[in-house]
C-alpha cells in the first residue's frame, strides 16, 4: 500500500507541475480589457506567483506605466479597463488575486494583504 501512496503523490505532482508549464506555453490568462495604463486579466485559480508575474510582465511588455490587475472569478472582475488604478470599486480591488506594478517589476497579493 506504501507504494501505491507515493505513486499516487508522484502522479499528482507531475500532473501540477504539466498543468503550470501548458499554461506558461498556452498563455496563462486571458486578457478581458484594456486602457492605455491598466489591464484586467482574468486566471486560471491555482496559478503561483511566480506565474502571475510571468503573465503581469507579459501583458504589460514595454507599455510604461502599467498595472495588470488579475482575477479568477470573470464575475468580481470589472468588464471594461479603467483609465487608472483609482477607477477600480473597492469590491473590485478586494476581489482580486493579485496586480502587477509594471513599473517596478513586482506582484502584490491582494489575498495577502486582505489578512
Amino acid at each position: 500500500m506504501s507504494n501505491f501512496r507515493s505513486l499516487a503523490a508522484v502522479s499528482v505532482l507531475a500532473m501540477a507541475a504539466a498543468t503550470t508549464v501548458a499554461a506558461q506555453e498556452e498563455g496563462l490568462c486571458e486578457v478581458r480589457d484594456s486602457s492605455d495604463i491598466i489591464s484586467v486579466a482574468l486566471c486560471p485559480e491555482g496559478l503561483s506567483q511566480e506565474d502571475l508575474g510571468k503573465a503581469g510582465a507579459e501583458i504589460c511588455g514595454e507599455r510604461l506605466p502599467c498595472g495588470v490587475w488579475f482575477w479568477t472569478n470573470p464575475d468580481d472582475a470589472p468588464a471594461e479597463a479603467p483609465d487608472n488604478h483609482d477607477g477600480l470599486t473597492k469590491e473590485q480591488v478586494t476581489t482580486a488575486t493579485a496586480v502587477y506594478v509594471g513599473e517596478d517589476k513586482m506582484l502584490i497579493n491582494i489575498e495577502e494583504l486582505a489578512k
